[in-house]
């Protein structure tokens, strides 16, 4: 669980990180989605170590603390734009990693189950009724379990699908936290992979007037205040290429040249 006062003082990388796994997780599904679909198989032990358990904890888990932290514990207004699409987004996210949960426990039974099963039904002529009316039921189990995947993998598909509209929704309201910033824009290709082509320039478009002339200006800031001065300069740079008119990029500009000279 992360601490609450870390969490106060560090928000904006918290935000950021989220952000960041849950790119990371929805274009590793995308894969998985994407073999089930030709193969009609899932990887135990790629699931199980993506999802992880309450001794070791899996990527999801760790995502879906990191969503429990930021905006249920935390306990925002949930009348405030912020605290609505967190609330949406830790709420389809929570039913994401349960779906996930089980759909982990499906591909154990088929993995453990079905092979055995298949072993034992070639050689059933040789069974007594008994045997085989056992057979028969673990079959069914089994049959039950495939059929919960196919289901529940759509349904895996389709909660990540809304989970990617709902932090969409999420970015305007993190405008000037250079770090999600600097990700999204430095990381465009994954940006793009997770939700789409062309999504990182829609993302900065809903965030600011501006677009990129703006991106550029709050990206510049937080090298800045991280005395990251070259490339503050080459952020600021790129906004005014931009607009060669900006009155806080040319500020900046100045700034960070100074740092780096003096």
């Amino acid at each position: 669980m992360v601490n609450k006062w870390l969490l106060s003082k560090r928000r904006d990388l918290f935000v950021r990180d989220l952000v960041e796994n849950f790119i990371l997780a929805k274009i590793f599904f995308d894969r998985i989605y994407k073999t089930y679909k030709k193969e009609k198989k899932i990887d135990f032990e790629e699931m199980d170590y993506w999802v992880g358990t309450e001794v070791r904890q899996g990527t999801l888990w760790i995502l879906k603390d990191q969503c429990h932290a930021l905006f249920r514990d935390n306990k925002s207004d949930n009348k405030s734009d912020e605290g609505l699409c967190g609330y949406l987004f830790d709420w389809t996210f929570g039913s994401l990693f349960h779906e996930c949960m089980k759909l982990k426990e499906n591909i154990y039974q088929i993995k453990a189950y079905k092979p055995v099963n298949l072993q034992f039904k070639e050689k059933q002529k040789d069974k007594s009724g008994n045997i085989k009316e056992m057979l028969g039921e673990v079959n069914k189990v089994i049959e039950k379990a495939e059929q919960d995947l196919t289901e529940g993998i759509e349904g895996v598909h389709f909660l990540f699908a809304e989970g990617a509209t709902q932090i969409k929704k999420i970015f305007p309201n993190y405008s000037q936290n250079g770090l999600l910033v600097r990700f999204l824009v430095e990381y465009k290709e994954l940006v793009d992979q997770a939700f789409g082509n062309g999504s990182l320039q829609i993302i900065i478009d809903s965030m600011y007037v501006n677009g990129y002339e703006a991106a550029y200006v709050v990206i510049g800031k937080n090298y800045l205040d991280g005395f990251w001065h070259k490339e503050a300069v080459a952020a600021f740079s790129r906004a005014l290429e931009i607009n060669p008119n900006n009155i806080t990029a040319k500020k900046g500009l100045a700034e960070a040249e100074s740092k780096i000279f003096n």
